[in-house]
């Protein structure tokens, strides 16, 4: 048994080591990220995401963690929005991520192709069809993923009439942030942005 332990403590410390390494190189250095974290809520926020890091065998989450530290100290985003980043992504599993992207990309599309003139019932028109297409998405979702994303804020529901099932409407501000943190680098594959290590 003792093996086992050390074999899941040596890998939980690459993955830390991992993140750690990233966060520092996108922030200027070791030294740089050593002085950023002398800020007790930067320190606070490092920690969560080493943590949230070294729980999850999802190589996209790890690095989206580590994207989430490096825009706090960079001061690309508040602490106090990374942290709810942090909390949410702590939250949400796969299913979640692959269909946040999915409603992102439906929502992308709709705005892409619905141009409106201007008018005021124009602008109507492109609410509704982007209701329309993300919601088509949503109605093939699990509903426990539609609830999850709802609940951390990064998408939100529409209810189609009174006292009738609410479905997600579009994404949020705050969904579309933390999108960013979900991005593929350059050349990498659907495959390989979802793969576990």
């Amino acid at each position: 048994m003792q093996v086992l332990f050390d074999d899941i403590n040596a890998h939980r410390k690459h993955l830390a080591e991992q993140t750690a390494e990233e966060v520092a190189v996108a922030v200027g250095g070791p030294e740089a990220l050593r002085a950023a974290l002398e800020d007790p809520a930067l320190e606070d926020l490092f920690v969560s995401g080493i943590e949230g890091a070294i729980r999850t065998r999802l190589e996209a989450k790890r690095r989206a963690f580590g994207r989430i530290v490096s825009s706090a100290i960079l001061g690309d985003a508040s602490a106090d929005e990374s942290v709810l980043m942090a909390y949410a992504l702590r939250d949400l599993e796969e299913p979640h991520l692959q269909w946040l992207v999915k409603f992102g990309e439906a929502e992308k599309a709709a705005m892409a192709e619905f141009q409106p003139s201007g008018e005021d019932t124009d602008e109507q028109d492109r609410s509704s069809e982007l209701f329309r297409r993300v919601g088509a998405v949503a109605a093939s979702a699990p509903p426990a993923v539609n609830q999850g994303l709802a609940r951390t804020g990064l998408v939100v529901e529409h209810a189609e009439s009174w006292g009738g099932a609410a479905s997600v409407a579009q994404v949020t501000e705050f969904g579309w942030a933390f999108l960013e943190h979900l991005k593929r680098r350059d050349g990498e594959t659907e495959k390989d942005f979802w793969a576990r290590p």
